[in-house]
């Protein structure tokens, strides 16, 4: 591993960029102590996640679990209602109170 001061690798930091760059990792000293090693990184290519993904199998029960909260959401959308709450188009404004829904359970209120 090539060593350089600080006051070099200012200087020269184009050229540590090269070198590194280049695959090869330089360390870098102040006042005679090492105080960084500059090197690659390590590109992530996915293959960490496709390891990961290989070790934990499906849950086969998850296609029903899906189906289920499908459902809920739907019913869900059928029991609500648009309506014009008082005041809210004056303080939000049109748009914005066109988006407010209100359950028919809190509609009476």
């Amino acid at each position: 591993m090539r060593s350089l001061t600080a006051t070099q690798a200012s200087r020269q930091f184009a050229a540590l960029l090269d070198a590194v760059q280049q695959g090869e990792s330089v360390a870098v000293a102040r006042a005679g102590h090492r105080i960084a090693v500059v090197g690659p990184v390590n590109a992530p290519n996915g293959a960490a996640l496709a390891v990961l993904m290989q070790r934990v199998l499906p849950d086969p029960g998850f296609g029903e679990v899906a189906e289920l909260y499908r459902s809920v959401d739907a019913a869900d959308a059928h029991s609500r209602q648009r309506q014009r709450v008082p005041g809210v188009e004056r303080l939000l404004g049109r748009r914005a109170a066109d988006a407010v829904v209100v359950p028919r359970q809190a509609s009476n209120l």
